[in-house]
């Protein structure tokens, strides 16, 4: 009965180490599991969510690709301006006719051959962004001739103290009286415009001046 009892007790314990020795297993194969990249059924990395890495990095690359190149600026203005002629295939692109009403005023980023093509396809924009355009060509074109006048009465700003006065005695205009004052989509932009402007060389705001003049001309065709 004693040596019975005793085999029976040695059966019990080696079950209980097996068991304990599969469960420590099991939480080792799970644990490997989690730090090991996860791998779909073709091979390719498998984030958390069940997107694959690749996806979450071509996500990433478009992203970045929305800044618009120049010349794909012209392509479009281009593509508009010969759509009837059978051979384009132009179609209208929200981003990209934001991008240009944002840089039309941007002489690097919108030459003159690009600016051109602008100043034809904005007779044609319609709606709340026309009011838009005009007020901003407005706002553009009166900041100038404010300047232009200081410039005239009180001659050549030549140091630190008389450029000070100078911007300390800015319009009423430039400074959001005006019923005319651009909405841009936020005050940040308006500061930043300022900031930008005032640092500009004479010919540069007057090619800016040039170019707000002839927004309006276009706007006023229908």
């Amino acid at each position: 009965g004693a040596g019975k009892n005793k085999v029976h007790r040695k059966k019990r314990i080696s079950k209980h180490v097996l068991e304990s020795q599969s469960r420590r297993e099991k939480q080792r194969a799970e644990l490997d599991s989690e730090e090991a990249p996860k791998i779909d059924q073709l091979g390719n990395s498998v984030n958390n969510d069940g997107s694959s890495a690749a996806t979450a990095a071509s996500k990433k690359k478009t992203k970045k690709e929305k800044v618009k190149n120049p010349q794909e600026a012209h392509s479009y203005l281009s593509g508009w301006k010969y759509r009837n002629s059978g051979d384009s295939a132009w179609k209208f692109n929200k981003n990209c006719q934001s991008w240009l009403i944002r840089h039309m005023y941007d002489t690097e980023k919108v030459p003159k051959a690009t600016f051109a093509l602008m100043a034809d396809y904005l007779v044609e924009i319609k709606g709340a962004i026309r009011k838009r355009v005009q007020d901003d060509a407005t706002r553009r074109a009166l900041r100038y001739k404010s300047w232009e006048n200081h410039e005239k009465n009180s001659g050549e700003i030549s140091n630190d103290k008389n450029r000070e006065d100078h911007n300390e005695k800015k319009s009423d205009f430039e400074n959001g009286k005006n019923k005319n004052e651009s909405k841009l989509s936020d005050e940040s932009e308006i500061v930043d415009d300022e900031s930008r402007w005032n640092s500009l060389d004479e010919n540069t705001k007057r090619k800016e001046y040039k170019r707000s003049r002839k927004v309006l001309d276009s706007l006023k065709q229908q």
